[in-house]
């Protein structure tokens, strides 16, 4: 069965970008324009990184092997992606306060992942 071009698209996406941010925050935390630095708040940067880095990795292996994904389990994996943006988003909302100017880009972009592994759903549901 042939899989959604736009689950493709967006699964891959996700992999590269949070691969690539992952790799940035971890061999980078203490560059990031975040004020003040302590080893704890780098360290959590850090951590953030392994995070972004294994997810990243996880969309990667499901991108190759997803001909070999049911439809409700490629759903369930947007369905935690929408889960995963959304929760970030909501850090995000709350950094703002803090940086704006770097955190609003980082909030748009979890926002506009969010609704298009949403959308991916919907459309999905009306294809089967």
């Amino acid at each position: 069965m042939k899989r959604s071009k736009t689950a493709r698209s967006i699964i891959l996406t996700h992999a590269i970008i949070e691969i690539m941010a992952g790799l940035g925050l971890l061999v980078g935390a203490e560059f990031l324009p975040l004020g003040e630095h302590t080893p704890t708040i780098d360290l959590l940067w850090r951590f953030y990184g392994w995070i972004a880095i294994s997810f990243g990795l996880v969309a990667m292996y499901l991108y190759r092997r997803i001909e070999e994904l049911s439809p409700a389990l490629m759903n369930d994996f947007l369905r935690v992606l929408v889960f995963f943006h959304l929760g970030v988003s909501a850090f995000m909302w709350q950094m703002i306060e803090w940086q704006p100017w770097l955190f609003l880009g980082a909030l748009g972009l979890h926002l506009i992942f969010a609704a298009l592994c949403a959308y991916t759903i919907v459309i999905n549901k009306h294809q089967s």
